[in-house]
């Protein structure tokens, strides 16, 4: 019995030498690194989950990035928008949250700066941008945000949103029930598990796991309701339209708050873009145009990278000033 357990426990310990031995090697010669904390999110029973509130989290991969929320649970530096005549809910998945970026970089932190500084340059608070974003969200969630802010803080003057080509699948996997399975704090799935499969996930090994998983089941959860994962080379409709009965709901929902909805779409791909873009103009919505200032950049210094050269990815912080300009200059201007 003992060298039976003594040659089992030497077959434990190569194999945990083995794994250590294989995930050491991936961290020097193949490391993958994923945007977002996953410390930073806790389970919310409307959304799957939710940035927990007041925390400042920094981590360093082959970048850096900044998770800053206030007392509201809001991605912000501000702890309240008392102060501020009109508020600004901006909407969006981890391009809006601003993930792989510390948290001043991000478009409504940028956009923010512009709205409150007056003709001397000096902050004034005039409009509270509360930044909604929540990464990996679409725009079902961008919906239930955009009505639990109102009821939290009221009615907002403006709604911001930009949608991406994920945003469709992602809602199709959000209402098939799939989203509550995140490994965050206070998940009624997981349960104690949390924490050590938190860690575990985490590592070399863990991440190509987990991401090799989320694939598998969000390509299941499409397929039980009958969809094939989106290919927007194949399909007939971009994802922006396949996004029209949220959109039309979100517009809605604006309309109830007596707010002003500007859209926009990201540059993924251009088809969805301007599908919106017809979209907004047919029903007198306002568009956030920001591509052509950025293409203007580009066209004039061809070096000038759209995003960022690291595993987080996400916009450069120039490119999202410029989309923050634009969304400024339809808030400023005289509603269509």
């Amino acid at each position: 019995m003992r060298r039976k357990l003594l040659s089992i426990l030497i077959a434990l310990l190569f194999a945990a030498a083995a794994v250590a031995a294989v995930e050491l090697g991936l961290r020097f010669f193949a490391p993958i690194h994923t945007v977002g904390v996953q410390e930073g999110y806790e389970y919310d029973a409307e959304l799957g989950y939710r940035l927990k509130a007041g925390q400042h989290l920094l981590r360093v991969t082959d970048y850096q990035q900044e998770v800053r929320t206030n007392a509201l649970g809001t991605a912000n530096f501000q702890e309240a928008f008392r102060q501020y005549p009109n508020l600004v809910f901006v909407l969006g998945d981890s391009f809006t949250q601003g993930s792989g970026l510390p948290a001043d970089a991000s478009y409504p932190s940028q956009l923010d700066l512009i709205l409150n500084r007056d003709e001397r340059g000096l902050y004034r608070p005039r409009y509270g941008v509360v930044n909604l974003g929540l990464e990996g969200s679409g725009g079902e969630q961008a919906l239930i945000l955009l009505r639990r802010y109102a009821s939290r803080l009221g009615p907002p003057a403006f709604v911001l949103y930009m949608g991406t080509d994920n945003d469709y699948e992602d809602d199709l996997v959000f209402t098939s029930g799939q989203r509550r399975r995140h490994l965050v704090d206070g998940s009624p799935y997981w349960g104690w598990l949390v924490r050590p499969l938190r860690w575990f996930a985490n590592t070399n090994i863990g991440i190509r796991i987990r991401l090799a998983s989320a694939m598998f089941r969000r390509r299941r959860a499409l397929r039980s309701i009958g969809i094939e994962p989106f290919d927007p080379d194949r399909s007939p409709r971009s994802a922006a339209e396949l996004q029209q009965p949220v959109l039309e709901r979100i517009a809605a929902a604006c309309r109830q708050y007596n707010a002003r909805l500007v859209v926009t779409w990201t540059m993924q791909n251009p088809a969805s873009y301007k599908w919106l873009q017809s979209w907004a103009r047919l029903r007198q919505i306002a568009f956030a145009d920001w591509s052509p200032a950025v293409e203007s950049v580009q066209s004039s210094v061809p070096a000038m990278p759209l995003y960022n050269p690291h595993s987080g990815g996400h916009f450069r912080p120039w490119v999202n000033r410029l989309i923050a300009e634009e969304f400024a200059r339809q808030i400023l201007s005289p509603a269509p």
